[in-house]
């Protein structure tokens, strides 16, 4: 919009934009985010490392039903592989507690102690109830199942790689979080809106007008790698944003837990896993 005020719509631009539901921790409805935070937050984008844990969107998410957000994590393949970086971006937001397995092994059916938890059960609006049934202690398995019920949240992952793929290749790419997400315990709940993009910052320069442009060309058979590479980097950055993340208090004074770290390490070496 800025663009075209100014006069310059050489390049047609059109933003994606994605949501994963906050609304136990932020108050949604409350009308807070105006114009003037959406160009702030555009004008302020910059490069380099990004910041993970309960940050930008990720500020209001949990994952596993403990505190999550944005994560990060990578994967450089070998040089006989082409030695091609694919980077993965998180905003992570869903799974129930039992379910969640790091390095294969069932740690959240040993973390079953600290939930989360409304801390003043009385400032939860009646209309509201049936989102907070699960820690309100009156959560019934014959009741029809409310929305947004822990499990149900969502996550998006951005896979980004300087390997030269075609967007054919980029949709075989971004179906791999999946399995990333299966490793930690996820399984795509009934209700959870789990998005992923793909793309690829080789060949630049074919968005240019002129004459035709030669482009480089990753081989179909050669994608194994990228597959693993991508499911690797995926559930490192699930872990990370969790990791990062602290205890929160947030709207109508519902608390979510951190990841109890040096619990997860000693549950962890109890099945050979050293630090």
């Amino acid at each position: 919009m800025e663009n075209r005020r100014r006069g310059n719509d050489a390049v047609f631009l059109t933003p994606i934009v994605a949501e994963t539901f906050d609304g136990l921790l932020n108050d949604i409805d409350g009308g807070h985010i105006r114009p003037d935070h959406v160009f702030a937050a555009l004008d302020g984008a910059r490069g380099g490392p990004i910041a993970e844990g309960s940050v930008g969107g990720g500020t209001g998410m949990m994952t596993f039903e403990y505190k999550a957000g944005t994560g990060t994590a990578s994967r450089v393949l070998p040089a006989e592989q082409g030695g091609y970086t694919v980077g993965v971006l998180v905003q992570s937001n869903f799974g129930t507690r039992h379910s969640l397995r790091i390095g294969g092994i069932k740690v959240g059916e040993r973390l079953q102690d600290e939930m989360p938890r409304p801390l003043d059960p009385d400032l939860i609006p009646p209309e509201h109830a049936g989102l907070y049934a699960r820690w309100l202690g009156t959560y019934n398995d014959t009741l029809q199942q409310a929305p947004n019920e822990a499990g149900d949240g969502s996550i998006i992952v951005i896979v980004v790689t300087d390997a030269p793929l075609l967007p054919h290749q980029l949709k075989r790419i971004a179906k791999r979080p999946a399995l990333g997400i299966g490793h930690l315990g996820g399984v795509g709940a009934s209700l959870s809106g789990d998005i992923f993009l793909a793309l690829s910052t080789a060949n630049g320069n074919v968005s240019e007008v002129g004459a035709p442009q030669a482009i480089d060309h990753f081989p179909n058979l050669n994608l194994t790698p990228m597959f693993e590479a991508v499911i690797d980097a995926t559930e490192e950055a699930i872990v990370n944003a969790m990791v990062a993340a602290e205890a929160m208090e947030g709207a109508n004074r519902f608390y979510v837990p951190a990841l109890p770290i040096e619990r997860v390490r000693a549950i962890l070496a109890e099945h050979g896993y050293r630090q």
